[in-house]
C-alpha cells in the first residue's frame, strides 16, 4: 500500500507529467498466460510487449530497465540494460548517480521459494555477522509465528536519552523493552513497525524482546555531518544530527567538497556483517553554523516539504485560484463585500517577507 500511495502521488502530480495506461485491458498490448507458465515469464512477456507498443506508436527508442537481464531473453527489437547501464550510457558525468550504482553495488535482487523478488546482500554469504546481529527471519516464517502468539508486531521508539533502550506498546498496555544493540538486531527509529520475540522473566515486572524482522521499514532523510578520517579513499562515514541514529556509510569520490557541511543522506541497507548501515550522499544543505543551513536542517530532520518555496504552487493548485491578470484583474463579488469590513481607505501592511506565501504575521494599518 505505500508503494502504491506513493505512485499514486506521482501520478497526480502534474509536474511529473506521468500518466495510467492499462496494458491488461487493451487488446494490442494484451498477454495471455500459456498453461504452466510462470507468472514472472508472463509478467516479462507483457513489459516487452507493451515497450514494442509504446516504440510504434511513439516512433521513439523505448529503453526498458530490469535487474534481472540475464533471466529473460528480451525481443530484438527492445533495448534492455540495468540500472547500472542505463546510468553509465546516459548519465557517465552525473557523479551523484553514479555514486549511488556504487553504494547500491553490493544489493542484488532474488527470488525467494514463493516467486516473490526481495532485496538481499552480496556480503551476507561472504562474510560473517557481527557479533550480535542475526538474519531477518522471512515473511512466511513471520506470519505463522504471530498467528501462534510466538512474535508481535510493533512500532518500535527509541529513548532519546538512551540510545540503546527502545520500546513497544504491547496489546495488554505494558512496553516491550528492547535493550542493547544486539537486542535491536539493526532495528532502529527509522523503522516503523517491526516482528519481535517476546521473552517474559517470570515475576518481571518489565518484559523483554528482541528483533526478530523488519515489516515496513520507515527510512527517511537525514542531515549529517561527515567524519573527519586521516585516511583518504571514496568510503565515508556521516554522523546524523539525531544522535539516535548510527553512523551512515556513504561513498563520495571528493569529500573535500562536503567537508563542514550539512549534507542531506539516506539509508539504503543495513547488511547484518556491517557494524554500520550503507547509505548514499543526496545534497548539500550548506556550510555548518550558518542561519540558513540550520533552518534547512531544522526542515529535513521534521520531514517538512519545501518544495512549494523552491518550486511554486503545482498547476492543481494554481487552477483552483480565480483569474487575476492585467487584462482581467480580480475583483471581490459584491455579496463578498456586503458581510465584510471594508478597510481599503487604510494603508494595511504585515511584518511578512517579500514573497511569502503564508502571510500570518502581525498586521498593521492606519489612516491615509
Amino acid at each position: 500500500m505505500k508503494i502504491y500511495r506513493k505512485l499514486r502521488q506521482i501520478i497526480n502530480d502534474s509536474r511529473r507529467k506521468s500518466i495510467v495506461f492499462y496494458n491488461e485491458i487493451f487488446a494490442e498490448t494484451k498477454v495471455h498466460r500459456f498453461p504452466q507458465e510462470p507468472s514472472s515469464d508472463r509478467d516479462w512477456r507483457a513489459l516487452c510487449e507493451l515497450a514494442a507498443w509504446y516504440q510504434r506508436h511513439l516512433s521513439k527508442k523505448i529503453i526498458l530497465l530490469t535487474e534481472q537481464k540475464a533471466k529473460f531473453t528480451p525481443p530484438d527489437s527492445i533495448v534492455v540494460m540495468s540500472t547500472k547501464e542505463y546510468i553509465q550510457t546516459y548519465w557517465s558525468q552525473h557523479t551523484l548517480l553514479n555514486d549511488l550504482v556504487q553504494g547500491l553495488a553490493d544489493v542484488v535482487l532474488e527470488e525467494d521459494e514463493f516467486g516473490k523478488i526481495k532485496f538481499s546482500s552480496k556480503q551476507r554469504t561472504n562474510e560473517a555477522a557481527v557479533s550480535g546481529y542475526v538474519e531477518y527471519k522471512s515473511i512466511e516464517e513471520l506470519e505463522v509465528g504471530i498467528k501462534s502468539g510466538r512474535y508481535f508486531s510493533g512500532t518500535l521508539r527509541c529513548k532519546k536519552d538512551h540510545r540503546d533502550q527502545a520500546y513497544i506498546s504491547a496489546n495488554d498496555g505494558r512496553n516491550i523493552l528492547i535493550t542493547g544493540n544486539d537486542h535491536r538486531n539493526r532495528a532502529g527509529k527509522y523503522f516503523d513497525s517491526f516482528k519481535y520475540e517476546r521473552d517474559y522473566v517470570t515475576n518481571a515486572s518489565q518484559p523483554s524482546g528482541r528483533v526478530v524482522g523488519i515489516l515496513n521499514r520507515n527510512w527517511r532523510s537525514y542531515v549529517a555531518t561527515v567524519q573527519e578520517d586521516e585516511v583518504g579513499g571514496s568510503i565515508h562515514l556521516a554522523i546524523p544530527l539525531d544522535p539516535v541514529i548510527p553512523k551512515i556509510r556513504i561513498r563520495y569520490n571528493n569529500v573535500k567538497l562536503i567537508e563542514n557541511q550539512r549534507i542531506v543522506v539516506r539509508i539504503d541497507n543495513w547488511p547484518v556483517s556491517s557494524q554500520y548501515p550503507n547509505g548514499h550522499f543526496v545534497r548539500s544543505l550548506g556550510p555548518i553554523h550558518e542561519l540558513d543551513t540550520e533552518i534547512s536542517a531544522i526542515l529535513v530532520e521534521h520531514d517538512i516539504s519545501v518544495s512549494q518555496a523552491s518550486q511554486g504552487f503545482s498547476e492543481a493548485s494554481l487552477r483552483e485560484m480565480p483569474l487575476d491578470s492585467p487584462e482581467s484583474p480580480w475583483q471581490p463579488e459584491k455579496e463578498e463585500i456586503d458581510k465584510r469590513r471594508d478597510l481599503r481607505d487604510l494603508v494595511v501592511f504585515s511584518i511578512d517577507p517579500p514573497n511569502c506565501q503564508d502571510i500570518d504575521g502581525l498586521f498593521f494599518s492606519f489612516s491615509k
